[in-house]
């Protein structure tokens, strides 16, 4: 009856897994509708999948108690979770998603509160403003001519807050788990056994039931060397051990190590050494390079160029021809080389590059640089607008024509610079200068106030 009664708690509808699929229902499904009226019905499914992978989780640890390694204990069920956030982040979708593509990358970080101890909900909460890096700009695209653009950008947020509030309901301090619960599952949908380290405090009633019960055996245990030593005795009497030599005070070892004396001698063979392990270097995947244009998003897709892809006159280059000025760039993934876009275009996007060169004509819209390294870009018209994202060195030259007409916008970026053309004595001359990193905040009259650092004055 006990054990029923245990059986039934454990089993017990968890309000957490209640709650949980309460949240799914109340902000996810909105926000996925909202997101397929969108054209963003792939990403949704990912987005599904992803959320169901956490209600698995959350429905195991419900019934499960904690295990000593969580991370590790849960591996297999965030797999599904990381499959889901490299679809997305594969997917090649028109230009006009790009910024819902970004933000959702940002809000899929939310799913890592239950690998986090203590605080996961200021973790989700930390997410809302990298999701609203991109959506503002959604935001700032379609305020008044499209409600279901806005309507994406709210969700968006509401889904953010309402997890966290679930979250600091149910699992305030970490996953919640259950300590009637049995052994966490090796994975979803197991029904195998999980094993653990035995410990010999807690062996199980069965097995010590089932040994008090067992008959004694002549073939194992105790009884087993009792009769191997009876089978041993002489007739006169004499046990297994008559016969064998006396070990003496100077044949015993001990004395002399406790003394201290090194001239012990060693009654074990020496063991071999065993050679260190070799570190295994990772290698790095390559990937062929691409050099296409596409019609979904008319856009040229540039990946995975190097320095020796491409040459042009002896150095590394590449070259693109614009022949409209609706298409754009998207740069991907390539090091070491010079990109020179001929031709008026509707905008640049470099993600992921290093040490890469990249000039270009009028830009109707923007360039964005994103998660690059030392990358340099060099315009010969017009400028309008720089975005530079997650950047460690970037130098900006402009030409005569984007002199006062540019404007950067950054974020978590460093080291970044800007050239421009001016007259001087001697002719045309460029002037350098950086981009502020530091700023001076102050609270006035209820609202904040920022100034440039005097670093830079």
């Amino acid at each position: 009856a006990d054990d029923a009664n245990l059986e039934a708690d454990v089993t017990e509808a968890s309000p957490a897994v209640t709650g949980y699929e309460e949240h799914m229902s109340t902000a996810l499904e909105p926000f996925l509708a909202t997101l397929a009226s969108l054209n963003g019905e792939k990403m949704g499914e990912c987005i599904r999948e992803a959320w169901v992978a956490i209600g698995a989780i959350i429905a195991a640890a419900s019934t499960s108690k904690k295990p000593a390694e969580v991370t590790t204990a849960l591996m297999p069920f965030l797999k599904p979770v990381q499959d889901s956030v490299g679809k997305i982040r594969k997917m090649r979708l028109p230009r006009e998603l790009d910024h819902h593509q970004r933000s959702i990358e940002e809000l899929m970080g939310v799913l890592s509160w239950v690998v986090i101890d203590k605080t996961p909900v200021p973790a989700i909460k930390d997410t809302v403003g990298a999701a609203e890096y991109y959506s503002n700009k959604i935001r700032k695209e379609y305020k008044g001519k499209n409600e279901t653009q806005i309507a994406f950008c709210d969700q968006l947020k509401a889904l953010i807050l309402h997890l966290a509030d679930y979250v600091k309901q149910y699992h305030l301090t970490g996953l919640s788990f259950n300590f009637k619960g049995g052994a966490f599952p090796s994975a979803p949908n197991s029904n195998a056994p999980v094993v653990e380290t035995p410990k010999a405090a807690a062996a199980p009633v069965v097995a010590a039931t089932a040994t008090a019960k067992a008959p004694a055996s002549s073939s194992g245990g105790i009884n087993a060397i009792m009769a191997e030593l009876n089978a041993k005795k002489t007739s006169s009497g004499d046990s297994a051990a008559t016969g064998l030599k006396k070990v003496t005070k100077d044949m015993q070892t001990w004395r002399n190590e406790y003394k201290g004396s090194g001239n012990v001698a060693s009654t074990t063979a020496p063991k071999a050494k065993v050679a260190a392990p070799v570190p295994k270097t990772a290698v790095k995947k390559s990937f062929p390079p691409v050099c296409k244009f596409v019609d979904v998003g008319a856009k040229w897709v540039v990946e995975y160029q190097t320095k020796t892809s491409n040459t042009l006159d002896g150095k590394s280059a590449l070259t693109i021809e614009m022949t409209d000025p609706k298409h754009q760039a998207y740069i991907y993934k390539c090091e070491n080389i010079t990109i020179d876009v001929k031709g008026k275009c509707k905008g640049l996007v470099i993600d992921g590059c290093k040490r890469v060169n990249v000039l270009f004509d009028d830009i109707i819209s923007v360039v964005e640089l994103v998660n690059n390294k030392n990358i340099a870009v060099q315009t010969r018209g017009v400028l309008p607008s720089v975005s530079i994202d997650k950047t460690d060195g970037c130098m900006v030259y402009l030409s005569k024509a984007s002199v006062g007409v540019t404007n950067f916008v950054t974020s978590k970026s460093s080291e970044m610079n800007v050239s421009w053309p001016e007259e001087g004595a001697g002719g045309e001359e460029y002037k350098e200068k950086p981009i502020p990193e530091q700023f001076l905040h102050k609270l006035v009259d209820g609202a904040i106030t920022s100034e440039v650092s005097e670093l830079y004055s």
